[in-house]
């Protein structure tokens, strides 16, 4: 068995002096003697060479699956849901009754950048992408 490395390294040989940074996606604490054993979890990314899972996906997205290496594979937070919150597994939920949420939103009762109140004339059921304008003769 070889002895145990630098965290953030892997050591995979015997007697090996040069060994490879723990692969992106990974991560790996002191003594790791193979990258795979340690997957990013969800919610997370992971450079290579990380020592632990390194970076949280960021607000208004989340990662439902495991070795994310960069930002861009968390998942944007798709219409009618909100993402409020860093780490997320999945959307936080529906956007509110009266409100609409455009992708990327972060809050239930999101801002103009985000999605907004229902206009008057108009109507949003909770998980609305956009308003539904009312037929006429109905508000």
């Amino acid at each position: 068995t070889p002895p145990p490395g630098p965290a953030g390294e892997e050591n995979t040989q015997p007697g090996q002096t040069a060994r490879p940074q723990c692969s992106a996606g990974y991560y790996c604490p002191e003594a790791t003697l193979d990258s795979k054993t340690y997957p990013g979890p969800m919610g997370y990314y992971g450079q290579q060479a990380s020592v632990t899972p390194t970076f949280m996906c960021p607000l208004g997205s989340y990662r439902n699956a495991t070795r994310g290496q960069a930002a861009g594979d968390c998942f944007t937070c798709p219409p009618g849901y909100y993402c409020g919150d860093v780490g997320l597994t999945a959307p936080s939920g529906l956007c509110a009754s009266g409100w609409y949420c455009v992708q990327n939103a972060t809050a239930i009762q999101p801002g103009s950048n985000e999605g907004g109140r229902c206009p008057t004339g108009s109507f949003c059921p909770a998980g609305s992408s956009f308003a539904t304008l009312c037929t006429a003769g109905y508000y």
